[in-house]
């Protein structure tokens, strides 16, 4: 069929297909997903993955989609304005980004990132809130960053929830804690007051 009577993921199929009969020694790919919806990409990036696998050919894959970057890649390299911020595997990208700026790129929702100190071997905020235990030699002053899910309830301080996302088998919630927004990703119903509690073996410090 002529190519203007082929749907989105067809041309991207026929145009991927132009580039696999060359048998090229790596593949470019710079956002090949991008004009697709939700549903055909994520369809697609099974397809490529296993294609990526089979040809036993690099893949080097421009995106600005998150999923995409973590799902797809053996190694994620974060850039900014031509500047390369990290470079590492998409697990260790995620749980451990090398700066907050970083840290806001992946995941959804995104990142907490919140300035706070130390005090008898605890990360507090500004007003006293006690957020997560701090680890010996860390810095008296800090950002720190947690994810939403590594956030628990039976701290000692209530939050205050200022939205709630309803996610089916998860909710989002966005709470006021200790002067700070912070997002939650709760995975149970509950009921009662909200006392957030960061768990301490995933917070990330910057100096």
């Amino acid at each position: 069929r002529p190519a203007r009577h082929l749907s989105g993921g067809e041309m991207q199929r026929v145009a991927i297909g132009r580039a696999i009969v060359r048998r090229p020694k790596l593949f470019l790919m710079d956002e090949p997903l991008s004009n697709l919806d939700a549903k055909l990409r994520e369809e697609l990036r099974v397809e490529l993955r296993e294609l990526a696998r089979s040809l036993a050919t690099p893949v080097l894959w421009v995106t600005h989609d998150q999923a995409e970057a973590l799902s797809m890649a053996d190694r994620i390299v974060v850039l900014s304005e031509g500047r390369v911020l990290q470079d590492a595997t998409p697990e260790e990208v995620y749980a451990r980004p090398a700066s907050p700026q970083v840290a806001r790129l992946l995941g959804t929702p995104p990142m907490n990132v919140i300035a706070a100190r130390k005090q008898a071997g605890w990360w507090i905020t500004a007003d006293g809130t006690r957020v997560a235990e701090a680890a010996a030699g860390s810095p008296e002053r800090a950002t720190i960053g947690f994810r939403p899910e590594h956030v628990e309830f039976g701290g000692d301080s209530e939050g205050t929830v200022e939205v709630v996302e309803n996610l089916g088998p998860s909710r989002i919630l966005i709470v006021r804690w200790g002067g700070e927004r912070i997002h939650v990703l709760a995975r149970v119903d509950g009921a009662g007051p909200i006392r957030p509690r960061v768990d301490a073996a995933h917070v990330v410090v910057w100096s």
